[in-house]
């Protein structure tokens, strides 16, 4: 295994702007019964695999625009993380980067996939780093984008702070209130002159 460099991966800087427009090409997506989880996944393409984890609070949806170009390269494989997206969570059981490496390490050898490029954004990638972490012969390269590391606690303040913060604003105001304010949040920022991004994030967070 080795963490790519930014030389190595000048191109891939191109797929990990998140802020773009997926085509009208998607995948057929599935299901796999893994680990004990209902976990929605698509691939596309052949070859090399790639694994794109979505960061929080979003999906898969988040990498429409970079599978579109990187399928005609890679076998590309992203995937909706538990509790996330089109994959139900279990009630009272709080994620964690240790049970997502589980799911995806579950989710691999349920699609016969031995090793793989993984890529890893924001929470996405703390998982990313768990699983290379726990099976770094899995791993042909980790790159990470808005990620931190393992441990390190953000200097962050008020409603997304830390889980405990996020579930009380979910609980004394809704979903609908916490979708608000997330999407408000300066890390979720969009160009004025780009409303068509803004609107994709916020149907993203909004399902």
């Amino acid at each position: 295994m080795r963490i790519a460099s930014a030389s190595r991966l000048a191109v891939g800087a191109a797929f990990l702007a998140c802020a773009t427009i997926a085509g009208k090409a998607r995948a057929q997506g599935q299901y796999a019964d893994i680990n004990g989880g209902h976990i929605y996944y698509e691939v596309e393409g052949t070859g090399q695999a790639i694994v794109l984890i979505h960061g929080w609070p979003m999906s898969a949806r988040m990498w429409d625009a970079q599978a579109k170009e990187l399928k005609n390269y890679y076998k590309v494989l992203r995937y909706d993380r538990r509790g996330f997206g089109r994959s139900p969570g279990a009630v009272g059981v709080e994620q964690s980067a240790e049970h997502d490496a589980q799911d995806l390490e579950a989710l691999l050898a349920y699609l016969k996939i031995p090793h793989a490029y993984v890529v890893g954004h924001s929470q996405g990638g703390s998982v990313a780093q768990r699983f290379t972490l726990d099976h770094p012969d899995q791993v042909d390269a980790l790159i990470l984008h808005g990620a931190a590391i393992d441990g390190f606690v953000l200097p962050e303040t008020g409603p997304f702070s830390g889980a405990g913060s996020v579930r009380e604003l979910m609980q004394k105001s809704g979903m609908a209130e916490f979708r608000r304010q997330w999407l408000a949040h300066p890390i979720n920022h969009v160009p004025a002159d780009r409303p068509e991004v803004a609107a994709f994030i916020a149907d993203i967070v909004g399902k």
